[in-house]
């Protein structure tokens, strides 16, 4: 018997031929020694997982019994290898920034920089960021923070505008840094600033004073942070008015207070105060110097400060006599040398014996023709002053401040008489934008340090003034900086305050 195929049947269907072939061969009663093998692979057609593909090593990913070589989904995962940019991995798919790491393993899939878990669009290699939960991200919204200001015109597009008379929107972050200075001693700062973190502890400031900022949170410098600095009494401690800092802080600003060397709680060296007074200015320009170096850095400090928009200068005490200096204020120096020849005078060496001596020496050595002290920073776009003493080393040279100023002061002080305040607000004459009286109030009504350390006097709440304080400096900063709305507000009026400008 013997059969025959056209060849249209063999080309239309070569299973079918070789059913042929397998019939006849049995028919006529032929057996071979060989078994099919029909690939030529080496394995024979009953064993090969793939018998019409060569494919000797026989590998079958999945174990499904089809060989990869002829499965169209090797792995198994359901997804079909033209698809699957991991074909022989059933826990990935896709790869979708073509890093060679699969979506499911990789902690950045679009490629953007942000972590996943931070990214707000993990999966949008141009949106990183939703600050407004809007849905929509930053890069494509046109008013991020939803506060109803076109970001082309919003001073501060990622900080929405809220009531300055409350808290503002963010949870703060405080943390302790050190950093040499180049004069060639250690600046211990403390810093205050918005975070994104969603819980943390609160700090305990030196393991002696509760605050209300979380320690070591870190800080959310999505945009550049407008700057406060903060200048203690003597002696006193960079966290004395830890308060408003936290409270600015709420509010989107990033605040700092140098430790001023020999006048700490800690380190306070009288014999050291010539030094020590000209000194002050100095390491609020380096430490401000220092956090905007750091902040072109790659660290967690990353764009907090823009160091072309300056700072704002708040102090104290004698942080005031600091604040003044920073603003423009100068020393004299035939006060200085009248005091030097006359220490009874009732010049600074009345207090100090020896102090205006020593002051002009260190002066000249850089300054050998110099009439006035002059440490200015013009850097510095507003002044807050809250119960300032001069040093007894500023007087005319007061008038020579150039700066918009809030002061702040007690009828009560026992540390700076209202005579020696009323003539400091007269020399500084129309610089004064507005000027406050606290009734029945004393000198450490700004520092609540100093009332836990020495008692405060009078018969107003910490709470109370305080609050003022708070406010009223966010008012007045939020007006220098033009923040929309700002203007809207006024003043806070209260039972104890008495208005002078």
């Amino acid at each position: 018997m013997s059969f025959t195929a056209s060849n249209t049947v063999v080309k239309k269907n070569p299973s079918f031929f070789l059913f042929l072939i397998l019939i006849s061969s049995s028919i006529s009663g032929c057996t071979s020694t060989n078994m099919l093998d029909t690939d030529d692979d080496g394995i024979e057609d009953s064993l090969d997982n793939c018998a019409f593909l060569i494919n000797p090593k026989q590998i079958d990913t999945n174990s499904d019994g089809e060989g990869d070589t002829c499965d169209d989904d090797d792995d198994g995962d359901l997804t079909l290898d033209l698809d699957d940019k991991f074909p022989l991995d059933p826990t990935e798919i896709s790869d979708m920034d073509n890093d060679g790491i699969g979506d499911n393993n990789d902690s950045d899939r679009d490629g953007d920089g942000v972590d996943n878990t931070q990214d707000y669009f993990p999966n949008d290699f141009f949106e990183q960021k939703d600050t407004d939960l809007d849905g929509l991200g930053n890069n494509a919204d046109d008013d991020d923070d939803d506060d109803g200001l076109l970001d082309v015109v919003d001073p501060f597009d990622l900080t929405p505008f809220t009531s300055l008379n409350s808290s503002g929107p963010f949870n703060v972050g405080t943390t302790e840094l050190i950093f040499n200075s180049p004069r060639g001693h250690e600046i211990t700062l403390q810093l205050w600033y918005p975070t994104g973190d969603k819980e943390g502890e609160y700090t305990i400031y030196d393991d002696a004073w509760y605050g209300n900022a979380w320690e070591s949170a870190k800080p959310d410098c999505s945009e550049s942070r407008p700057v406060v600095a903060y200048s203690h009494g003597f002696p006193s401690i960079r966290w004395a008015s830890a308060y408003y800092m936290e409270y600015l802080a709420s509010h989107g600003f990033f605040a700092f207070a140098p430790d001023h060397r020999f006048s700490t709680l800690l380190d306070v060296q009288l014999q050291n105060f010539a030094e020590m007074m000209l000194s002050r200015p100095v390491d609020i320009m380096e430490s401000f110097d220092w956090l905007s170096s750091k902040s072109e850095d790659l660290g967690y400090l990353n764009g907090c400060v823009e160091y072309r928009n300056g700072y704002a200068m708040t102090g104290q005490s004698t942080g005031g006599f600091t604040s003044l200096m920073i603003s423009g204020a100068e020393i004299l120096l035939s006060d200085l040398q009248e005091d030097c020849k006359n220490p009874h005078s009732g010049g600074i060496d009345e207090i100090y014996p020896g102090s205006s001596c020593e002051m002009i020496e260190l002066w000249q050595i850089t300054n050998p023709n110099s009439t006035v002290i002059k440490i200015q920073d013009s850097r510095a776009w507003a002044t807050v002053l809250l119960a300032p003493w001069n040093g007894s080393l500023l007087d005319d040279g007061i008038s020579s401040t150039d700066s918009n100023i809030l002061l702040i002061a007690s009828d009560i002080d026992e540390t700076v008489s209202l005579s020696e305040v009323n003539n400091t607000r007269d020399l500084l004459s129309e610089n004064v934008l507005h000027s406050a009286l606290l009734i029945d109030a004393g000198h450490y009504h700004y520092a609540p340090i100093g009332c836990a350390v020495r008692g405060c006097v009078g018969n107003l709440s910490i709470d109370e003034a305080t609050d003022f304080t708070n406010t009223t400096i966010l008012i007045f900063l939020a007006q220098m900086m033009q923040w929309p709305g700002a203007n809207d507000y006024e003043m806070p009026e209260r039972e104890f305050v008495e208005w002078r400008v």
